[in-house]
């Protein structure tokens, strides 16, 4: 009787601390943190949980369905949770949701009640509607391959990677969001993006967006930068000397340097207007690599490619010299290259060239030296020619040295190497020639008797001819120089003492008189 007695009371106990036990666990899973999803009815949504501990229990809640279950640290696949309307809610302590490749029975997601999520991914769905505004712990975000036409991330500032592309979006403000490591947010009609707080960025993928302008220089730590196929018309990475990877294909960019990017050993440029000396002063600046590094750069497509012309002529041995092979993208096949720039000039084009103040006249056996500036001043070519119209008056050198023959007018004419640009000038031999009171024949002043101001009338053509004015006084000290920039001039001698003095142009003078 009493064995039998024993026997109950020890199976009551067991049934009691099963019982408790399951009543134990239903109460434990806590119900204030969950995850809300906007899904179809009557289909089944695929799911991938972690909890933040091992023996996690978590309730899945759909109209009239509801599971429970055990999740862990390790992730839990869950593939058969089928909907009951048009919501579903995941209750516990889940520290990773993954509900991706739902498509469109899932367009909605609501996280903001979970606040210790860390990683989130729900891409690849039909989602029109993100909100972590509430999860200030999250790291990790991918939400691309969704409808998304707004992505508010302000919150998040302890995100390291977001991921977004192919998404509708039309801006995105990442200002706050200073851990980011990785921003992924391609094929969105983004117009503008601004990553100047994103300082700890090492990889940026924005391809295939709308931009026109994007500042890189606060991303010192970036290694791969994609930014083809926007509306770039610029792009400076000269603070970017951890860069690997640079792809900037299809864009309008004329120009680009890369010479503090020391590391790089990829660069993608191909479909941007580059002219010929771009492309010649983009292979100059390339860093030199080891042929281990197996570096490359693709500036042309292939040969249909409507820069192919530009490609060809330049000077791609300059790059191949650096250990850097240059192909077509499309096979990546090499370019044969034909252009012989050299690295050392400044890649600068001549424009124009100007005679510097010649004389009007020069005297019998007179030997004079003309000058001529090569514009712009950083041309790389300065060599110039010198040649004259009629060698019975005069003769010149190859230095500019113009000596007077016989009486008689002469041209003469100073042309460019580079571009054959040319300046030209008359002057005149005669028998004798020096400062006189008044020989100019030239130029004229009004008033001769002057107060403060004069008006000077040149003859000269100022078109290709640098022509100054030089006042001296009557010891013959020049006392004011002043450049001629058309044929009546305003000159100012408000400054000067009373007293004679003689204005020169070329070697013509004429005498004034200051008050």
């Amino acid at each position: 009787m009493n064995r039998n007695l024993q026997k109950l009371r020890t199976i009551a106990m067991l049934l009691l601390l099963i019982a408790t036990s399951s009543l134990s666990m239903a109460q434990s899973v806590n119900m204030s943190r969950y995850i809300t999803l906007t899904v179809k009815s009557g289909v089944n949504i695929k799911l991938d949980l972690t909890a933040d501990a091992d023996n996690t229990p978590i309730k899945i809640v759909s109209g009239s369905k509801e599971y429970n279950l055990t999740v862990g640290t390790n992730s839990t696949e869950i593939k058969n949770c089928q909907t009951d309307g048009t919501t579903m809610i995941i209750y516990g302590n889940i520290e990773t949701f993954n509900s991706h490749y739902n498509g469109s029975n899932l367009t909605g997601l609501d996280a903001s009640q979970n606040t210790n999520l860390t990683k989130l991914y729900c891409y690849h769905n039909q989602l029109t509607s993100l909100n972590i505004s509430q999860n200030t712990n999250l790291t990790t975000l991918y939400c691309q391959e969704n409808q998304l036409t707004s992505l508010d991330v302000s919150q998040n500032t302890n995100l390291k990677i977001l991921c977004c592309y192919k998404n509708q979006l039309t801006s995105l403000n990442v200002s706050q969001n200073t851990n980011l490591t990785y921003i992924y947010c391609s094929a969105n009609p983004l117009t503008s993006l601004d990553v100047s707080q994103n300082t700890k960025l090492t990889i940026l993928y924005c391809q295939e967006n709308q931009l026109t302008s994007l500042d890189v220089s606060q991303n010192t730590n970036l290694t791969d930068f994609y930014c083809y196929k926007n509306q770039l018309t610029s792009l400076d990475v000269s603070q970017n000397t951890n860069l690997t990877i640079l792809c900037c294909y299809k864009n309008q960019l004329t120009n680009l340097d890369v010479s503090q990017n020391t590391n790089l050993t990829t660069l993608y440029c191909y479909g941007n207007p580059f002219s010929t000396e771009a492309l010649n002063m983009l292979y100059c600046s390339l860093p030199y690599r080891e042929a281990s590094d197996n570096a490359v750069i693709k500036p042309c497509y292939n040969s249909d490619s409507d820069n192919h012309s530009n490609v060809l002529a330049s000077s791609g041995g300059n790059a191949i010299a650096k250990n850097w092979a240059v192909q077509y993208y499309d096979n990546d096949s090499d370019i044969p290259t034909t252009g012989t720039y050299d690295c050392g000039s400044t890649g600068v084009s001549v424009t124009g060239v100007n005679i510097i103040n010649p004389p009007t006249e020069i005297a019998l056996n007179q030997t004079v030296k003309l000058n001529a500036k090569v514009q712009p001043a950083n041309a790389s070519n300065q060599n110039l020619t010198w040649s004259i119209n009629n060698t019975t008056y005069a003769t010149i050198d190859n230095e500019g040295n113009l000596t007077g023959k016989a009486e008689g007018s002469v041209t003469i004419i100073v042309t460019t190497e580079d571009g054959g640009h040319t300046a030209t000038c008359e002057v005149t031999v005669t028998k004798t020639t020096g400062i006189n009171d008044n020989s100019a024949n030239n130029i004229k002043i009004h008033p001769t008797l002057v107060d403060n101001s004069f008006v000077i009338e040149t003859s000269r053509v100022f078109e290709t001819c640098e022509v100054w004015l030089s006042i001296y006084n009557q010891i013959g000290e020049k006392v004011k120089t002043i450049k001629l920039t058309s044929n009546k001039q305003f000159i100012d001698v408000s400054k000067l003492q009373s007293g004679v003095y003689f204005a020169k142009v070329g070697n013509e003078v004429i005498k004034f008189v200051k008050q």
